[in-house]
């Protein structure tokens, strides 16, 4: 089995004027990141608005991005699709590229019985071979998609249908703390974390997580680093000196999040130099001006730190 943890970005989509894929802009994207520590890249995320992408574009990106990576880091790829037919192709397609993992969440549109939900998974774990596969929980952040209960993620664990779960959400009291004290063994499995509160909770428990999965790390990847290697290291005051700064990173998503999240990544990335623009697939929303004057704040209160890193 590939061993995956670590920060690992879901990477954003650059686009063109007319919508079609910035190439450049994405390899340039993929190569800021990589420069600053990241562990992996997460292909294909909701960040990368593969909602909105044909199965030919989303295979293009993640082919763009491959190449770019240059074994550099492993790659996690998104199945989530509408069925298992097109995850099963998306899949065959990334065991080709020589993708290192996959993530899924359920299939959309009808609300699947735990028996449905569970054969989706045992199917695709069945094609991922020696590859591991994820589960996808992000109903509290995208309402339109049906939640994963953590006695299902635990059954999935315990029969060694799936190798983790990159959560989204924030309920640590009723999700987190009851899907990690009740499986059977929590060395087979890695917990990605995808909110900046959750990453609190595990401080204030004094637990190490496997990695983060946080749209953030699009805009300040080093921020997410430094405190992920903190926990690692059982280094509470940097832990303490880094929170501040990746809590005030999830909170500009809470004033946009999730439709206007592409387009604050984008215009973040613009203002700290990368060449790209900052259109996103309609019906996606543009940013306020009042988001934009965050944007900028943020900035400055970060200039005085090692996490402003300006593209050159």
């Amino acid at each position: 089995m590939i061993q995956i943890n670590g920060m690992i970005p879901p990477i954003i989509t650059p686009f063109k004027q007319d919508e079609n894929i910035d190439e450049e802009g994405l390899r340039i994207v993929v190569d800021y990141l990589i420069e600053q520590g990241v562990s992996g890249i997460f292909a294909l995320g909701s960040s990368s608005e593969f909602a909105y992408m044909d199965l030919e574009e989303r295979m293009k990106c993640v082919e763009i991005i491959k190449d770019q990576v240059k074994s550099r880091v492993p790659i996690l790829m998104n199945l989530s699709c509408t069925s298992l037919k097109l995850a099963l192709k998306l899949l065959k397609f990334g065991d080709d590229l020589g993708i290192s993992g996959y993530v899924a969440n359920i299939p959309q549109y009808f609300n699947l019985q735990n028996s449905e939900i569970k054969n989706y998974y045992m199917v695709l774990s069945k094609n991922c071979g020696v590859k591991p596969l994820f589960a996808y929980e992000l109903s509290s952040t995208v309402p339109s998609t049906a939640a994963l209960s953590y006695n299902l993620i635990i059954e999935l664990t315990n029969e060694n249908i799936i190798n983790g779960i990159k959560y989204s959400g924030g309920d640590w009291d009723n999700y987190v703390m009851p899907l990690l004290d009740n499986l059977s063994d929590r060395s087979k499995f890695l917990f990605f974390i995808g909110s900046e509160i959750i990453v609190r909770k595990f401080s204030e428990a004094n637990l190490k997580f496997d990695g983060g999965i946080f749209s953030g790390l699009n805009m300040f990847p080093s921020i997410y680093v430094d405190i992920y290697e903190a926990f690692q290291a059982e280094n509470k005051e940097r832990i303490a000196d880094c929170l501040p700064y990746l809590m005030k990173v999830g909170a500009i998503f809470g004033a946009v999040y999730p439709s206007g999240a592409p387009s604050l990544m984008k215009e973040t990335l613009i203002a700290l130099g990368l060449p790209i623009t900052n259109i996103v697939r309609s019906p996606l929303p543009s940013l306020k001006k009042l988001q934009y004057k965050k944007i900028n704040k943020l900035i400055e209160e970060l200039s005085n730190t090692e996490y402003i890193k300006k593209y050159k």
